[in-house]
């Protein structure tokens, strides 16, 4: 059941932490109270589709990820994300999937130019690695890791670790 947190005032949350960590699920609780919710990926995913990739692999949206902070600006899909919140009418927001301070930097800039009256939260979700091998395994989403290895190579470069291409990019919001 929906209800409504704070008449008249605009909340933005912004959910960080590594994969499998829970973001999502405290997303889940969040919509319970009204808060429309938006993943960074969503609008990567959404990018990569017209580009012909339905289907995309973490590996892709990492990389796509990447290459939209780097041709346009950093926060560039988080913007995107509560535009597309906002577009909507959505007072009560919730974006997850950072992956650098700058891009919570540029969230907190956003809502002070929005409203006045608004709340601004970041709240941080982590877990044992095996938890969240477990949970990424079980969600089992076409072109996730299956292999304990797997996942850890890919945490590994969510965080920016190990890959000489690109090592400013990855999960740097701990």
């Amino acid at each position: 059941m929906s209800q409504t947190i704070l008449p008249n005032i605009t909340i933005l949350v912004v959910v960080v932490g590594t994969k499998g960590a829970g973001k999502s699920t405290i997303a889940r609780r969040l919509v319970e109270y009204g808060f429309s919710v938006r993943a960074t990926s969503d609008s990567i995913r959404e990018q990569l589709a017209q580009s012909g990739i339905t289907q995309p692999t973490v590996d892709q949206l990492i990389t796509e990820g990447n290459r939209g902070r780097r041709e346009h600006y950093l926060a560039y899909w988080t913007v995107r994300a509560v535009e597309t919140m906002r577009s909507q009418g959505a007072r009560y927001m919730l974006v997850e999937g950072m992956r650098h301070p700058g891009e919570v930097k540029k969230l907190r800039q956003m809502m002070q130019q929005m409203t006045p009256r608004g709340l601004f939260f970041t709240l941080g979700v982590d877990a044992p690695i095996m938890t969240r091998y477990k949970r990424f395994r079980d969600r089992a989403r076409s072109g996730d890791p299956i292999t304990l290895e797997d996942f850890i190579q890919l945490d590994d470069r969510d965080r920016g670790h190990g890959d000489p291409q690109e090592p400013s990019d990855g999960q740097q919001v701990d």
